[in-house]
């Protein structure tokens, strides 16, 4: 694997719970096991009570732990409505797709697109690019360059950007590109051995 995430470990809690619970049973820990479950159940909704309202989390100075949360209702509105005049809406980001995928939805559908030719995640194997028409697509990027799409359609074209405010002195800024004419695939590296090539060409 390339990366680990913090999360895969949840796949342990159901056996440990299960396992701690039979030893504080077989070791007569009864007090502490209530007490446990006490202190748990009590963090459980510490937790909701502040991802679940901001209002809450921002009188408590926690904006920045809930900035990846918010706006994200306006953030979908703004690009299922740029995406209106577009036949799909592709997407370089894994993160990106999944929430756009729930609040986009309703809009053209929204594909991935594999820039490295490499099955990364569950969206470039089953939902790329080439599995819809889209002679005209809404590129949606969180920066401003379109070195992923590497020479890939005939025109590229800025399309205007969504700015949503995060509070806390944050924002979530999405770039939008219009493209037409997917050309056959090139991977990066070949294209930048093909310009080399024309490079030396011209040069002789």
């Amino acid at each position: 694997l390339s990366r680990a995430h913090a999360n895969w470990a949840g796949a342990a809690y159901p056996a440990a719970t299960i396992l701690a619970v039979l030893w504080a049973v077989r070791a007569d820990r009864i007090g502490a096991l209530k007490a446990s479950a006490a202190l748990h159940v009590g963090a459980a909704l510490v937790f909701a009570s502040i991802f679940t309202n901001f209002a809450l989390a921002d009188q408590l100075g926690l904006s920045n732990a809930v900035k990846r949360l918010r706006g994200w209702d306006e953030t979908g509105a703004a690009v299922r409505t740029a995406a209106a005049p577009f036949d799909a809406i592709v997407v370089d980001d894994r993160e990106l797709m999944a929430s756009l995928l729930y609040y986009a939805r309703g809009g053209p559908p929204i594909v991935s697109w594999n820039s490295n030719h490499k099955i990364d995640h569950h969206f470039e194997a089953f939902m790329g690019v080439e599995t819809v028409a889209a002679p005209r697509a809404l590129f949606v990027n969180e920066s401003a360059d379109v070195i992923a799409l590497a020479g890939q359609y005939d025109r590229i074209a800025p399309a205007g950007l969504s700015s949503t405010d995060l509070r806390g002195g944050k924002s979530r800024t999405l770039h939008f590109y219009a493209v037409e004419g997917l050309r056959p695939w090139t991977t990066f590296f070949e294209l930048r051995v093909g310009e080399r090539g024309r490079a030396r060409q011209n040069r002789l």
